[in-house]
């Protein structure tokens, strides 16, 4: 079941300014699972809308990031008979994909924050848009309900 983050334009919907066609991408993906299904998320960045927030500010895309992850989450608990709260999902694993290697010492306690226990890994790279700075995946599992 895909799952779109109310708080963003649907990627099929994306505006021309992207490109002659609109990606295809869905924000996430709610899989059944025999031990709790799984939220699986791909790209979450610094967006709101379409548009890209905090251009510059890495530690400020990471907490708009952080904010979209809360709202896949909440999108997903609402769409999903097990799980009735967001805070029913737990984190499995997360991994950040970042601009600039430099910036991982200014977030790195804020990265730690957001994650908890969940183990992460930090990649260098590019992201799909030159102001982005941070980009995140992760897999979340729900922890309550059926196993469906």
């Amino acid at each position: 079941m895909q799952i779109e983050n109310p708080r963003q334009v649907s990627a099929f919907h994306y505006p021309r300014s992207y490109g002659p066609c609109s990606p295809s991408f869905s924000r996430a993906t709610l899989l059944p699972w025999s031990d709790g299904a799984r939220l699986l998320v791909s790209g979450t960045a610094s967006i709101v809308g379409h548009a890209t927030v905090f251009a510059g500010d890495t530690a400020a895309q990471l907490r708009q990031t952080a904010a979209n992850l809360q709202a896949l989450l909440e999108q997903a608990a609402r769409r999903h008979g097990g799980c009735v709260r967001a805070d029913d999902f737990e984190a499995e694993s997360y991994t950040v994909y970042l601009r600039h290697e430099e910036d991982l010492a200014g977030i790195a306690a804020q990265l730690r924050e957001l994650f908890g226990r969940a183990p992460y890994r930090v990649l260098g790279g590019d992201i799909c848009r030159r102001e982005l700075l941070i980009e995140v995946d992760a897999v979340f599992r729900c922890s309550a309900g059926p196993a469906n």
